[in-house]
């Protein structure tokens, strides 16, 4: 029986060069896998810091446009603030100088000395439809009350004592006097520039028109 050797040494090395040639590909194939599962890793890392990096910029973001929305709403109410303080300090030196406020205050004072209803009503400013008044009798016996526009006040002498406050409105001029009689209550006077009435015995209502327009009484009010 004849044998050979060299053909079973040619599988023998056949099958080793196989079994080196196998274990090479599965050490690259775990290295590889290994490679891939560390980028897989790194990459999902990457992509959490980018989320929180994402989160925080979005954070900031509202915040930031929170504050610049509250710097705008705070800006705007300035803007407007020094709009009406300029329509203010505007009407102040366009309708009121020092000699208005004089004269306004001539007027009152010359009010409050008056002893009778109808000297009185010389200070008030009259076209005939915002103020009424009333007494009892033609010599003005009183009770005596002014209507201004439907709001009642009656006239006492010697009832406003000095001088409180005072400030402009819408080109008026407003005074407020305290009273004689009680510390804790007062007398608002508005003022404007109007015709009047100037008493005259001789005529029939006992008062004439008066044209000029001068600082005048538009309203009384008894303040608490």
């Amino acid at each position: 029986m004849i044998t050979w050797n060299g053909g079973i040494k040619l599988k023998r090395g056949f099958k080793t060069y196989a079994f080196i040639i196998l274990l090479v590909l599965g050490t690259i194939f775990v290295l590889d896998y290994f490679d891939i599962s560390r980028l897989v890793n790194n990459l999902q890392n990457d992509k959490n810091t980018l989320i929180e990096k994402a989160s925080r910029l979005e954070k900031q973001n509202q915040k930031s446009s929170t504050e610049t929305e509250r710097l705008q709403n705070e800006n705007k109410q300035l803007v407007e603030h020094i709009s009406q303080l300029k329509e203010e300090v505007k009407e102040l030196k366009s309708f009121i100088q020092y000699q208005d406020f004089n004269d306004a205050i001539t007027t009152v004072n010359s009010y409050k000395a008056a002893k009778t209803f109808f000297q009185a009503i010389n200070y008030i400013a009259f076209d005939g439809t915002n103020v009424t008044y009333s007494n009892l009798d033609f010599e003005g016996n009183c009770p005596c009350f002014f209507n201004f526009d439907g709001l009642g006040f009656e006239w006492k002498p010697s009832v406003v004592g000095n001088l409180s406050e005072f400030r402009t409105e819408k080109g008026k001029i407003i005074l407020i006097f305290n009273s004689v009689q009680n510390e804790h209550n007062a007398y608002q006077f508005v003022m404007t520039k109007a015709t009047g009435l100037k008493e005259n015995k001789s005529s029939p209502i006992g008062f004439d028109l008066d044209k000029e327009e001068k600082w005048r009484i538009l309203e009384i009010k008894k303040l608490k």
